[in-house]
């Protein structure tokens, strides 16, 4: 794999094969290689080849890519004098390889550099919501498997399930659900709830959603207003008779 030529002394299996079989369905030990270990490599050097690795990653992934790219990163990260978690090459300045494995959506990689104790350093709660605007889900569960929260607040303090709710962001609202979003959240302002939203912009499936998972049709926001009247108001009579039948 890349970066086995710069390592030197007595082959061993590559401790990434329990990694694998841990994190990766679909593939295992019988899959992985064997490399060797040496300090004698510059962290930057090793810093610069996992950049470059997961700037190129060619998605979807074979079984055998997907080996050879978390042997190949198992070694490059490997803590201690050699190791890229701790080098600040000008390429990773701004960012650390989990951003980079985000941005690309090299998710398999991403448990591994959690596992090296790497954060998101360029990438925030922002960038998450424009990924959830475009109902981007392969994006989203990149951002959560890196350790972003389901319930963090984007721009004007709205939880970003409530982003999901008011752009009808069906694949992300299910997948934020799913890892536990708290459906009670309220608005930085008014109040609001993400079940008003999904009212408000007329989302039947988005409200049924919601309910399934806990949410109240009779909270109401700051002006005393509940979410069938917030359906009402907007002219969305099936979501409202829907939601009044549901108080």
């Amino acid at each position: 794999p890349v970066g086995a030529h710069r390592l030197q002394g007595t082959a061993r299996p590559l401790q990434s094969r329990c990694f694998i079989e841990c994190f990766s369905p679909g593939f295992t030990s019988e899959d992985c290689h064997h490399a060797s270990s040496s300090s004698s490599a510059l962290s930057e050097a090793l810093a610069l080849e996992a950049l470059a690795l997961l700037e190129n990653v060619q998605l979807p992934l074979s079984r055998a890519a997907g080996v050879n790219l978390l042997d190949s990163l198992y070694v490059l990260t490997m803590p201690g004098p050699s190791s890229a978690s701790e080098a600040r090459p000008e390429a990773l300045s701004r960012r650390s390889l989990l951003d980079v494995a985000v941005e690309g959506r090299v998710r398999i990689a991403i448990p591994l550099l959690r596992l090296r104790k790497m954060h998101l350093e360029l990438l925030d709660v922002l960038s998450f919501e424009d990924v959830i605007r475009v109902d981007d889900e392969d994006g989203v569960a990149a951002y959560l498997e890196a350790g972003m929260c389901p319930d963090c607040r984007a721009n004007a303090g709205r939880p970003v399930l409530m982003v999901a709710a008011a752009v009808k962001a069906g694949k992300v609202l299910q997948l934020l659900l799913a890892h536990g979003a708290n459906v009670h959240q309220r608005s930085g302002f008014g109040g609001w709830t993400g079940l008003m939203w999904a009212a408000h912009v007329g989302w039947l499936e988005g409200c049924q959603a919601m309910l399934a998972a806990g949410a109240c049709c009779a909270d109401l926001n700051d002006q005393g207003v509940a979410a069938a009247q917030v359906a009402a108001r907007q002219g969305h009579t099936e979501v409202a008779i829907f939601l009044a039948a549901n108080l």
